[in-house]
């Protein structure tokens, strides 16, 4: 099996997440704690988010799902970018379990698509931000 760091940047290559502007994604690890399996908890520890800061889980699939949906006024551009999405989406459910979304703040929002490898249980996957004003 090919390294998924390396086929998680490769998915992600020129790939961004539309919002009030175009952010493209990047590779990230969470550090697990003696297999600790509380993403959420460790993205608090690991980023120093505030005890205050909004942080809200998302269904993979309700995430993921839209974002591949092609849709009868979409041109070519929007059709190649679903079929990223799509690969995207086959790579992370192929490669990893217990996928979660988490959305870390307001306005300007991390957005961490995050899985657990089989084998390590580490947390990895591909963050973004979305502008939302």
């Amino acid at each position: 099996p090919t390294d998924l760091k390396t086929d998680l940047e490769a998915a992600t290559q020129g790939l961004y997440f539309l919002s009030e502007s175009d952010e493209p994604f990047e590779y990230v690890e969470i550090t697990s704690q003696g297999g600790q399996d509380d993403v959420v908890s460790l993205l608090k520890v690991q980023l120093c988010i505030p005890e205050k800061a909004l942080i809200e889980t998302v269904e993979y699939d309700e995430f993921m799902g839209p974002l591949y949906e092609v849709l009868d006024w979409y041109g070519d551009d929007e059709k190649i970018m679903a079929r990223h999405y799509q690969t995207l989406d086959n790579l992370l459910k192929s490669r990893l379990v217990n996928l979660q979304v988490i959305r870390v703040g307001e306005g300007q929002v991390a957005i961490y698509v995050l899985g657990q490898d089989a084998a390590t249980c580490q947390w990895l996957g591909v963050k973004t931000t979305s502008i939302e004003t």
